[in-house]
């Protein structure tokens, strides 16, 4: 069936030394006898451990890969996420433990993180449904400019073990990672619908390779679209936070026809307006986040993550000063407990490089949306204004009622710079569809995702299925 599997062992006691070899074949056959597909195997090519898999998923011809996926979307055979604890040891990388947080129990405790990452502990809900499987790691093409042969972290999921009938990709902001999405992600499951979900961790954040450049907003969207070919991702629901709605729609801008709905989280792709909050008086005049890359050491950094991010998740959508330097001092002594949600969004960033290249895009938001220039030790002068010229033209062009007149919602938390009126004015203006499907969540400021994610899953459900979701919504509404 659609999303299934078939496997099949041969007993080696039973048969010594037996394997499929050369002038042998296997076939795959539906129940009334159409054949599906058959290989001709040759010497050498059915090792131990080797699958026949559709590639890409469900629509690809079949071939030989060397590990397979059940339960998981098949995956190409050059993928390097089929790490072992051998190769992590070859290749410098070390065995980390996952542990479940609803029994405090490690269920994988050499799960190798293929990748220099400094996460150790990671959550089991790191992953959908808890699948390790889905877990891959993506090594960056040449053609990808600074970051070519870093490994990127993504996970590829399919629910409801059916053919995926919508395809959602999920990009992150700053300084936070895919961990963020965890209830969207974990309510669109639980919705039952059939549906394909992808997460990309940039790098420099979460479970994907270390920075060793100061990146911004247009390295991370090449990336991104590198991946996006590797996975060949179509009719995607494109769900964009902070620096990932530059990330994001930078990316799939360039190739607009795979975009078939867009989710906007508290972000802009336009100039910030002047009026109002700005990053330059918010949170406080005295110390607003533009400044806080020099008040806030490299070492500290990843505390300062935990804090911001997490702070969202209580009412008003902050914390006192007191709480944030608690947030400090705990990283610093040692860090926060193993696999919790302050460990994994503050270690990645104990890293120095890593926390040098996240302050880089805090140190831009005086000029969101205007462009930058700025002199990276390692490449030079960089510049993205051509990078958010080209996005502000294309983006009313291909998405907006002159073009695809994609479906748009938008989801903003206050207070915040790119939750405030003017923003939301401009998203309306460049996109009219996503006055049908604006939310505003007042006391819960920048990171509502931490806060209102099932809510935001609610508006992929409609855009991809109006009515069903909208009666579900309904039924379960009437049923509280």
């Amino acid at each position: 069936p659609p999303g299934g599997y078939l496997k099949i062992e041969l007993d080696k006691d039973a048969w010594p030394g037996f394997a499929l070899g050369q002038d042998e074949e296997l076939g795959v056959w539906t129940l009334d006898g159409t054949p599906v597909d058959w290989v001709d195997w040759g010497d050498g090519q059915s090792g131990e451990g080797a699958t026949y898999a559709r590639i890409p998923d469900i629509h690809g011809e079949f071939q030989m890969v060397i590990g397979g996926t059940p339960g998981a979307p098949n995956r190409p055979p050059d993928d390097s996420d089929a790490a072992t604890v051998e190769d992590s040891q070859q290749e410098g990388f070390q065995p980390s433990k996952i542990i479940d947080l609803h029994t405090g129990e490690v269920v994988h405790p050499d799960f190798v993180i293929a990748s220099d990452s400094p996460l150790r502990a990671i959550p089991l809900d790191y992953f959908p449904a808890g699948l390790v499987e889905s877990a891959h790691w993506f090594t960056l093409p040449e053609t990808s400019g600074y970051d070519a042969g870093k490994r990127l972290f993504y996970y590829d999921y399919v629910t409801a073990n059916s053919e995926p009938e919508a395809t959602v990709v999920l990009v992150h902001g700053n300084p936070e990672n895919s961990y963020t999405y965890r209830e969207l992600r974990d309510t669109l499951i639980a919705s039952g619908r059939p549906m394909r979900i992808v997460a990309v961790d940039h790098i420099g954040f979460g479970l994907s390779d270390q920075a060793d450049f100061e990146m911004i907003d247009m390295h991370h969207a090449e990336n991104l679209l590198a991946l996006v070919h590797h996975l060949d991702l179509r009719d995607v629901t494109l769900v964009v936070h902070d620096w990932g709605g530059p990330i994001g729609i930078g990316a799939f801008s360039q190739e607009p026809d795979r975009v078939r709905n867009l989710l906007v989280i508290n972000t802009s792709i336009f100039p910030m307006p002047s009026a109002g909050l700005t990053y330059s008086n918010h949170p406080s005049e005295a110390s607003p986040w533009s400044l806080m890359p020099d008040l806030v050491s490299d070492e500290d950094w990843g505390g300062l993550a935990a804090a911001v991010v997490l702070g969202s998740a209580q009412e008003g959508g902050g914390q006192s000063l007191l709480e944030f330097t608690q947030y400090l001092r705990q990283f610093r002594s040692g860090g926060f407990p193993e696999a919790s949600a302050e460990y994994v969004f503050s270690e990645p960033l104990r890293s120095i490089a890593n926390a040098r290249s996240s302050k880089r895009n805090v140190r831009q938001t005086p000029v969101w949306g205007h462009g930058y220039t700025y002199e990276d030790s390692v490449h030079g002068v960089q510049n993205n204004r051509p990078f958010y010229a080209a996005m502000q033209k294309a983006v009313p062009r291909v998405w907006g009622p002159g073009g695809r007149n994609i479906a748009v919602a938008g989801h903003f938390g206050q207070p915040d710079p790119v939750g405030k009126a003017d923003v939301i004015a401009q998203w309306h203006e460049a996109l009219p569809r996503m006055a049908e499907m604006t939310f505003i969540h007042p006391g819960v400021g920048h990171f509502s995702e931490e806060v209102k994610g099932p809510e935001m899953a609610q508006s992929i459900l409609e855009m991809n299925w109006p009515v069903r979701a909208i009666a579900s919504y309904w039924a379960r509404t009437w049923n509280r």
